[in-house]
Order: structure tokens, then C-alpha cells, then sequence
């Protein structure tokens, strides 16, 4: 079960709100057909990208869908939990068939946990919940937890050897 959870880390550099939101159900594949997979669904999209579409300096190069669950900078990584639970629960048979749409090589639920560093932070545990595991994965999603992690300009690395005394 360990391998169907990983954990993706951005650094922000300046404290700023909202800059991503990845509480959200996440689908793309190379030869995934979203057009059509969208049209077989109630589940929607927020945000729909085709492979070849322009995106910053270069392509995608993969097609896909994004359906926010609500905003990841502003709930808890421990409230976005039951939420997901909730999704999953009401569409349990449209989750099922996304995932094994054809074309489909990536179907992840993202939870976002952000924080703000400071000096004295080295380390943190993020864990999901098993119940929202076993819903994920009954269903053939993915759990992906994207880690936002703030740092006001300001803030300066301090070497390891400084931070301990012999």
C-alpha cells in the first residue's frame, strides 16, 4: 500500500496565499482521450489540458483533467481528509471507471499540506488517514500529498554544525 502514496515537495520562497492549490482529483496519460472520458461522467473538471496544448515555454505533453475538491492553501491537510472520503464515497462507480479509462496512466487524489518554515524546522511527518487509503484505493486512485512548504525571504540557512553543540 506504501508504493500507491507519494509525497511531491515544492518550496515557495516568499510567503504568498494561495499560490497552488492541489486539493484536488488528478487524471492524465499520453493517449488518454479526456474529451471523450469527460462526456461518460458527472464528475466535471476545473481545469482540462490536451497533449500538444502550449504551456509556459513548451507542450503538454500528455491530456488531462483537474476537479478541484476545494482550496488546499486554506484547509487543513486534516480537513481535506473526511472531504476526500466524502467524494470518493458519492462517486464510488464514476472514481472506478476513470481509473481504468483507457488511455488513463495517471488517477491521483492531491491533498496539499503547507506550512511555513522556520529556522529551527528540519523535519515533519505528513500521514493519511487509513480509511481514506482504503477508499482510494478500493476505487483505483492514487494518493498523491503535495507538500507546499513557505519561507519568508528573510530566512537563511543556517549550517548543521551551528545548530548543535559538540
Amino acid at each position: 500500500m506504501v508504493d500507491r502514496v507519494r509525497f511531491l515537495v515544492f518550496t515557495v520562497r516568499q510567503v504568498a496565499p494561495n499560490v497552488m492549490q492541489h486539493f484536488s482529483l488528478f487524471a492524465c496519460g499520453e493517449f488518454f482521450d479526456v474529451d471523450a472520458c469527460l462526456a461518460t461522467t458527472l464528475l466535471g473538471s476545473d481545469r482540462v489540458w490536451h497533449r500538444g496544448d502550449p504551456v509556459r515555454d513548451d507542450h503538454h505533453i500528455y491530456s488531462g483533467f483537474e476537479k478541484l475538491l476545494g482550496d488546499g492553501s486554506v484547509i487543513s491537510f486534516r480537513d481535506q481528509q473526511p472531504i476526500a472520503i466524502d467524494f470518493i464515497a458519492q462517486h464510488r462507480e464514476a472514481l472506478r471507471a476513470m481509473a481504468v479509462f483507457p488511455g488513463v496512466e495517471v488517477c491521483s487524489l492531491r491533498l496539499q499540506y503547507q506550512m511555513e518554515l522556520t529556522g529551527n524546522v528540519w523535519g515533519f511527518v505528513v500521514s493519511v488517514w487509513p480509511k481514506l487509503n482504503w477508499h482510494a484505493l478500493d476505487v483505483g486512485l492514487e494518493i498523491d500529498c503535495m507538500v507546499v512548504l513557505e519561507r519568508d525571504l528573510g530566512w537563511t540557512k543556517v549550517p548543521f554544525k551551528d545548530n548543535y553543540p559538540d
